[in-house]
């Protein structure tokens, strides 16, 4: 085994999505000797993009999955963040908190809009018939935000919960929906914002469904101009102008435990480097239970471990469409459309009959040369078993069942998608699908989950049972989407300052 003594470290962190890249950007900038090591050719994990040309030359740059985020604005957090870095004037964020997005029910479509007051006019101007309860609802929905924590910087769970809050922790958003609402079409329009969970409404406690909407309600978004890959990539520069080193195509086998401590890395290719701390921003299971080992870890910890679920997937279809597509006029304001199930009772049918699409060309035109356009349309998939889901033994595998069933449910999806925009078959260009195990081929999250664990648990603290191991991403503290797990790398260096140097620079 080659040990590579020349190559100490203050700290290892392992996977460049942005929870990692901003913990090596904190490290860096406060003088710490950190190295990133990133699987894929590229950073950035689902915050990135990619290209490929249409026939005539002309240059699509598909995003990968992210439509808008928080944080964003003069004095937000992630602005602040990338001031602190250095890295400010390298992104360019553009307010979308105006844009309305279309729910298409069967029988109708319903428009829903970041602003809380012009929402609820117009589900009453949509249900008359529910004008009073939806206006206690969102009376009710109100006086829990004042009693919620900030959960901006830190979890929901973290100074626990108020003997009130652990009551209302325990109703299912199925059951008071149900309590309040006698149409369940409404059910649909108030979880069409969080639909990408994939979850049932009787498995989302009001509890996070109320700190959700606090966000959705009360929070600007924004859209990253150009795409997430430059935001990934303006946090990589930031770890490399401070001094740090990122290094891609670089797959971490193991952490190196001893005594109780985490004290370097093994990468594939049986190099050991050695350091003080380690940093994990790969998937949760892929940390303890491969790279750590159970052999590492306390019984206690490993049996908790093992009862949490990773969230769904996604199956997404991209498509460049050729210059003469026309959106439909009164879809030309709307870059995100949700056409939901028609049994509202318990949420998206995933892969059958809960879409989502986004027209990126509507909120960058830049994306697309030559006038086309990019569609993405996408569902949320859990996938159990991999055998059963798709024919495969391994996610690497590929065969004649699993594109059969790629094949089909893209073309689903398309089928959908011309409810809303007729004809958009003929002008397709260039079409690709990424199923759940593309996601898991590029970001080894298992079975290609997208958002750590799913909401019914609570995410994992920062500090683990392997001492000198902290945690970033999707799957620790504070909470999930970009600016959690962005907040998440930085928390996570300033653990590291604090508990391993005592001078301001490493």
């Amino acid at each position: 085994m080659n040990e590579s003594e020349n190559e100490k470290f203050d700290a290892i962190v392992i996977g460049g999505g942005l929870g990692g890249l901003s913990c090596a950007a904190h490290l860096a900038k406060r003088g710490c000797h950190v190295i990133l090591f990133e699987q894929h050719h590229s950073v950035g994990g689902y915050a990135t993009s990619f290209q490929r040309r249409a026939p005539d030359g002309d240059l699509f740059d598909f995003e990968a999955s992210i439509h808008a985020i928080a944080g964003c604005g003069v004095n937000g957090i992630i602005t602040q963040i990338l001031r602190d870095l250095g890295a400010e004037n390298d992104v360019r964020f553009v307010d979308i908190s105006g844009t309305i997005m279309k729910l298409v029910l069967p029988d109708r479509t319903v428009d829903f809009c970041m602003d809380q007051g012009r929402f609820m006019n117009i589900l009453i101007h949509q249900f008359p018939e529910e004008k009073e309860s939806v206006r206690k609802f969102f009376g009710y929905l109100n006086r829990l935000w004042e009693l919620l924590p900030d959960t901006k910087t830190k979890p929901l769970f973290s100074e626990g919960l108020s003997s009130e809050l652990s009551d209302i922790s325990k109703k299912s958003i199925l059951s008071v929906f149900q309590s309040y609402f006698i149409d369940q079409r409404i059910f649909l329009c108030l979880y069409a914002p969080i639909a990408y969970c994939g979850l049932d409404l009787s498995q989302i406690d009001l509890l996070k469904y109320a700190a959700a909407m606090r966000e959705v309600f009360l929070e600007k978004s924004y859209w990253i101009s150009g795409g997430s890959r430059n935001l990934s990539q303006a946090l990589a520069l930031a770890i490399s102008q401070n001094g740090g080193e990122v290094r891609v195509g670089s797959r971490v086998r193991k952490i190196i435990v001893e005594d109780g401590k985490a004290r370097g890395v093994e990468l594939e290719d049986g190099s050991r480097i050695k350091s003080r701390c380690v940093v994990s921003n790969a998937d949760a299971t892929l940390t303890f239970l491969e790279m750590v080992g159970e052999e590492n870890l306390p019984r206690e910890f490993l049996d908790s471990f093992k009862q949490m679920t990773a969230s769904w997937s996604y199956f997404q279809v991209y498509l460049g469409l050729d210059e003469k597509f026309q959106v439909p006029e009164d879809l030309r304001s709307c870059f995100e459309i949700g056409i939901l199930p028609e049994q509202p009772d318990s949420g998206p049918k995933a892969g059958t009959s809960f879409a989502g699409l986004t027209n990126y060309t509507l909120l960058d035109p830049s994306l697309a040369e030559g006038g086309k356009q990019i569609v993405t349309i996408g569902t949320p998939l859990r996938v159990e078993n991999l055998q059963d889901a798709w024919g495969v033994s391994s996610y690497l595998e590929r065969n004649e069942a699993y594109y059969k069933r790629k094949n089909e449910t893209a073309d689903h999806l398309i089928s959908m998608a011309e409810k809303v925009y007729p004809g958009l078959r003929e002008h397709i260009l260039v079409m690709e699908a990424a199923t759940p195990l593309t996601a898991q081929r590029y970001t080894l999250n298992k079975n290609g989950c997208y958002v750590g664990f799913d909401l019914r648990h609570k995410r994992l603290p920062q500090r683990t049972p392997i001492n000198d191991l902290y945690l970033a991403g999707a799957w620790t503290e504070p909470h999930g989407g970009v600016l959690g797990v962005i907040l998440s790398g930085k928390q996570a260096a300033e653990m590291i300052i604090d508990e391993h140097f005592t001078t301001a620079a490493c």
